[in-house]
């Protein structure tokens, strides 16, 4: 699998006006617009996020505070406390919520470059 993404969009195409198709990578970093009845083409590059301190600082208190939470779903579990969180039947959609908190705040703190 190559993490290319595809889809039908609702644009028409400025040459035939058939519906243009979308292709962007697994980085999304760059997207192509084509026409698949007349060869017609577009690409580039797709725009960046970039935080202010402020908003960087609030983005980390988020999940900061989306990650306690999903913690004190847990406390008192009897299986969360024998072993990892991730393996207890209940728990472990929460502990798996949390990685994905701390990454996508990660990635977005980083992207920003100003935390």
């Amino acid at each position: 699998m190559n993490g290319m993404t595809t889809g039908q969009t609702d644009d028409p195409c400025p040459r035939c006006g058939a519906h243009l198709t979308e292709i962007s990578g697994p980085t999304a970093a760059r997207v192509i617009q084509q026409c698949r009845a007349c060869a017609w083409s577009v690409s580039w590059a797709a725009p960046q996020l970039v935080l202010t301190a402020v908003q960087s600082d609030c983005l980390a208190d988020m999940a900061a505070d989306a990650i306690a939470y999903r913690r004190a779903a847990a406390t008192g579990c009897p299986h969360c406390r024998q072993g990892p969180a991730e393996d207890c039947p209940e728990h472990s959609p929460g502990h798996a919520q949390i990685e994905a908190y701390r990454q996508l705040a990660a990635d977005l703190t980083s992207a920003g470059g100003e935390r």
